[in-house]
């Protein structure tokens, strides 16, 4: 027999099931913090939440690309009745939920429709699953995230890069987002600082009020996205003198770090050439931390 050891990842019980009858796995033990065979191997935490007002420049983003952008291929959906939803709010639309009322189109309209028809609805929700992600990054890691995304998605070829393309509301937000990048201000709203995301200074704050206490000890912030990783560790060093941060992510992609590269930055952290260092939550080699 062939033991396989994998730690599956998942916001959905629908997405586990997914993973473990694709890899054929019919036997699954669950552990977490509290489990005794774990607890030995793990240091106590606090946990402490701290609540952000979603206000300023992502604020308005977000409210502009949602009612202008996102809730116009929603109401198309809708009105060719392949989208079914309890709520009238666009923003509410998942990738997951969006992924599922697919399934349930093409089940109820199988031979039913013509192709033109099938075709169009299917890149409809193609567009649709592509922006309520890029809403969700957004949301979470900022504009600046959002707006890597969204230029990444207009250099693409294919019908949902072809329509966002000529998508004047969409590419007109685009364009601001990079001019307001550019000024370091939002001059529609009375000239504020341009912020990617109230997370942001916030924990430069933490941070800095970390330093100063403990100025000898060292911090890790962790991203649940990777492209995030590197826009923190700028905003970080640029912000603060007393804070001197850099990045470790995996080895894939142009900007990973080969495994000499993060033995060196792990060393570097340790002996105090940083003091902060930024990583994704799945960032691997957690071992290299363990002396």
């Amino acid at each position: 027999k062939q033991w396989y050891q994998r730690r599956v990842r998942g916001d959905k019980l629908e997405t586990v099931q997914s993973v473990l009858s694709n890899l054929l796995i019919a036997h699954v033990e669950i552990r977490s913090e509290e489990s005794l065979d774990i607890r030995p191997y793990t240091h106590e935490r606090r946990v402490q939440k701290v609540l952000l007002k979603m206000d300023g420049p992502l604020a308005a983003v977000r409210q502009q690309y949602v009612s202008k952008v996102l809730d116009k291929y929603f109401q198309i959906l809708t009105k060719n009745k392949a989208l079914y939803s309890s709520s009238t709010d666009a923003s509410n639309l998942g990738k997951f939920m969006l992924m599922q009322q697919r399934s349930s189109w093409r089940a109820r309209v199988q031979g039913k429709i013509s192709s033109s028809l099938s075709c169009k609805i299917e890149n409809l929700f193609a567009l649709l699953i592509t922006l309520s992600h890029a809403l969700e990054l957004l949301t979470v890691h900022g504009i600046g995230v959002f707006l890597a995304y969204s230029l990444e998605q207009l250099q693409k070829s294919g019908w949902p890069s072809n329509k966002l393309q000529q998508d004047f509301e969409f590419t007109s937000l685009i364009d601001k987002i990079q001019r307001w990048e550019n000024l370091g201000i939002a001059p529609e709203l009375n000239n504020n600082r341009y912020v990617e995301h109230p997370k942001l200074p916030k924990l430069i704050e933490i941070l800095t009020k970390h330093f100063s206490s403990t100025p000898d000890t060292r911090a890790i912030v962790f991203s649940s996205y990777r492209n995030s990783v590197q826009r923190i560790v700028k905003h970080i060093n640029e912000e603060s003198s007393q804070l001197k941060a850099t990045a470790f992510v995996g080895q894939s992609g142009e900007k990973g770090l080969k495994q000499k590269q993060q033995l060196r930055t792990v060393k570097d952290f340790k002996e105090g050439k940083f003091n902060t260092l930024e990583t994704q939550v799945s960032a691997p080699g957690g071992r290299l931390f363990g002396s």
